[in-house]
């Protein structure tokens, strides 16, 4: 069997990336995220946990 060799091509000028894990009751973490990066060459990745607010025992189990 005859071996191929593939290199990989990577673009060199993509935009670095920020990845921001909120709570679902935190309406203004994105918001603000997004204020701060403006017109910077940063990407912003959101992914919401859920979460029940007020913290009790019951909503941590």
């Amino acid at each position: 069997m005859k071996s191929t060799i593939i290199k990989a091509k990577f673009r060199d000028n993509t935009n670095s990336k920020i990845g921001l894990v909120a709570l679902s009751s935190d309406f203004s973490i994105e918001k603000d995220f997004n204020s701060v990066l403006l017109n910077l060459p940063i990407d912003l990745f959101v992914n919401r946990l859920p979460f029940f607010n007020p913290l009790t025992n019951e909503n941590l189990i």
